[in-house]
C-alpha cells in the first residue's frame, strides 16, 4: 500500500511522470492500465499541509515506510475530520510493530503537524472519466516560488544621484 510512479498524458505525447497515491477506500484499478482521467484542482488547505510534512509525493515515495504512511494519513484527512488514525470513522488497527508500525507512527507524526505546515502544495484531483468505480487519485505540484530580484546598486545609486539634480536644479531655477 502506498503511493505510485506512472505517466500522466493529458495530450498525445506529453508523457507527464507524477507520483500519485489513492483517493478512494473501496473503489479499483490495475498498475499497468490505462485509464482516461480528468484533472482538477482539488482546494483542500489540510491535505496541502500534509504533502508538506511529507516533503511531497517524491519525499514520501522514498522508501516503503513513507510511501504507505503518506497514503494512510491522506484517507484519515479525507474520511476523518480528527485526523487521528486510532480514532473516528476511519481508523486503522495499530499495528504490531516492523514498517507498519513504523508507517503508522509517521502517519500519525505529519497528521499531528496539520495546520502548522504551511499550505504550499498544489493537490490535482485525477477523476476517472471511463468508470465511476475506478480509483481516483490525487498528485501534488508544489507552488512556484516567486523571488524578486533585488535592484543591483549601480542603477540604484544613478537614479538616486539624477533625482537629486533635477531636485537641485528645479531649487536653482525655481
Amino acid at each position: 500500500m502506498g503511493g505510485f510512479s506512472g505517466i500522466w498524458d493529458p495530450t498525445p505525447g506529453a508523457n507527464i511522470p507524477i507520483n500519485y497515491f489513492c483517493f478512494d477506500l473501496t473503489h479499483f484499478f490495475s498498475p499497468g492500465s490505462t485509464y482516461d482521467y480528468v484533472a482538477s484542482i482539488l482546494n483542500n488547505p489540510t491535505l496541502s499541509s500534509l504533502f508538506h510534512e511529507a516533503g511531497g509525493s517524491a519525499g514520501a515515495l522514498s522508501s516503503s515506510i513513507t510511501s504507505a504512511a503518506l497514503q494512510l494519513a491522506i484517507w484519515e484527512v479525507e474520511y476523518d475530520s480528527d485526523h487521528n488514525l486510532a480514532t473516528g470513522s476511519f481508523q486503522v488497527t495499530l499495528p504490531g510493530g516492523g514498517d507498519e508500525l513504523a508507517a503508522y507512527n509517521q502517519a500519525q507524526t505529519w497528521l499531528a503537524g496539520l495546520g502548522v505546515a504551511p499550505a504550499d502544495y498544489v493537490i490535482v484531483l485525477l477523476t476517472s472519466t471511463s468508470d465511476p468505480h475506478h480509483q481516483n487519485f490525487i498528485t501534488d505540484f508544489t507552488l512556484p516560488q516567486r523571488d524578486l530580484p533585488e535592484p543591483s546598486s549601480l542603477p540604484l545609486a544613478a537614479a538616486g544621484l539624477a533625482m537629486m539634480l533635477l531636485v537641485m536644479r528645479r531649487g536653482v531655477t525655481g
